[in-house]
């Protein structure tokens, strides 16, 4: 079992090819690939529709997994930092996405409340 961290999917998405892209390629259909509620969450996170969203969770529902805090919670704090971007409150990530702001300008457009530190 071969666990694909975030970036395996992320740079995927993005169409950027890498080694660690071109290798899980390579081990997809001769080796499990495992995934976990973090990973989940980060990939999940990063994409604006929820068309999008929906057909990376179905795919990605397709390999094994391993909890790591819980896929419950992975998945609704995913679904929370759309949520925040859909109200222009950015929240830092991997890009999965070209749209998004630059790490200046989501700092610029999100304070933190009272008692929350970034």
């Amino acid at each position: 079992m071969i666990l694909v961290d975030t970036s395996g999917w992320s740079d995927d998405v993005n169409g950027v090819p890498t080694r660690e892209t071109d290798l899980r390629d390579v081990f997809l259909g001769m080796a499990p690939l495992l995934t976990g509620d973090l990973i989940l969450a980060e990939v999940l996170q990063g994409f604006r529709s929820d068309r999008d969203f929906a057909r990376a969770k179905a795919a990605l529902d397709t390999l094994a997994f391993e909890p790591m805090v819980g896929r419950d919670i992975a998945i609704a704090g995913a679904r929370n930092d759309r949520k925040l971007w859909a109200l222009g409150l950015p929240c830092a990530r991997p890009s999965t996405s070209s749209s998004r702001p630059s790490a200046s300008q989501a700092a610029t457009a999100y304070s933190a409340p009272t008692g929350i530190s970034r």
